[in-house]
């Protein structure tokens, strides 16, 4: 089927997206913290969990397998962790939410895990990482779907991970940051291009149960291959640590070790690592346009809602 590519303003794309979102139910506050993650993952060049994801929020907040009215519930907590239940609210809202209550915690804990059970999918994990190293920390973010999609060690024809993923993010100075992530698609390819954790190989796929370990059963969750009734009603948890450099071995020193890591490997005709590094939010010079990429499906999801919820159509650049 063919896709539809769709151009406008970041403006103009974040009021639409608001529209459509608050038009399935959600809060219009809620409703832009949720689009600024999308669009955030464009703007992390992580498009592929950015604005074309609008599609299947309207079809979950439609159908009630995303509660948009949900309120998140603290169920534990301690000066460096909380446990929260998500009641199937947005996952972007959540894992948003999630990281402002680390940014309260750790000056004074220096280390703060999160965790999330009962949630929606949250988009890229390294958006959420990203933000956390933004603000100066090294943030890590794990997610583990609600389906079994990916064949195990390369010998069971049972699926055992779903779209497990998990980003980290460094503040590699006041300018960039150092964005990658790991983990299985349910397609069988990686998130953002890095450190694939590929089933057929023993140490990968070992890799990826330890993704599925912290976003799973770590929440009172289950692994994928143990989630049977479905992606909806299973649900979704995630996992969110960050670490003040700072309060270990000083900040600046763990910068200029990175940053010099970081040049000697490109020296050496290695250009992984860079070719990973964001520019800091301040730093960041947003584009003229977006380009925006739906399959027709999606699209026509996107056109029926306009009608439906008598939206002001995108305007486009």
């Amino acid at each position: 089927m063919s896709g539809v590519a769709k151009t406008a303003t970041a403006e103009e794309w974040k009021r639409f997206s608001i529209d459509l979102l608050t038009s399935v139910g959600m809060f219009a506050a809620e409703a832009e913290i949720s689009v600024e993650r999308m669009l955030d993952a464009e703007l992390w060049n992580l498009d592929h969990d950015g604005l074309s994801n609008l599609p299947s929020a309207i079809v979950a907040g439609d159908s009630g397998d995303m509660d948009v009215r949900a309120q998140l519930q603290v169920l534990s907590e301690t000066p460096a962790m909380v446990m929260v239940n998500g009641h199937q609210a947005s996952g972007r809202l959540v894992a948003s939410r999630a990281v402002d209550m680390i940014l309260k915690k750790l000056p004074e804990s220096g280390v703060v895990a999160i965790g999330i059970k009962n949630s929606q999918p949250l988009g890229s994990p390294s958006v959420y990482s990203a933000m956390l190293a933004d603000a100066g920390y090294i943030g890590c973010c794990a997610t583990n779907t609600g389906d079994s999609a990916v064949s195990t060690f390369g010998s069971s024809a049972v699926n055992f991970f779903g779209t497990n993923k998990m980003g980290w993010a460094y503040p590699v100075s006041d300018e960039e940051l150092l964005v990658y992530s790991q983990g299985v698609h349910t397609n069988g390819g990686i998130a953002e291009s890095f450190f694939p954790a590929e089933t057929s190989q023993l140490s990968q796929a070992f890799a990826t149960f330890s993704i599925a370990t912290l976003a799973g059963p770590l929440q009172a969750g289950k692994y994928s291959v143990n989630k049977t009734k479905g992606a909806n009603i299973e649900q979704t948890q995630h996992f969110l640590l960050a670490f003040d450099p700072e309060r270990f071995g000083g900040k600046a020193k763990f910068q200029k070790e990175l940053m010099t890591t970081i040049d000697k490997l490109e020296e050496s005709g290695e250009p992984s690592l860079k070719m990973n590094l964001r520019k800091t939010t301040k730093c960041r010079v947003l584009p003229e346009s977006i380009t925006v990429n739906f399959s027709q499906q999606g699209w026509d999801v996107i056109a029926r809602q306009v009608d439906k919820g008598r939206i002001t159509s995108l305007v486009e650049a």
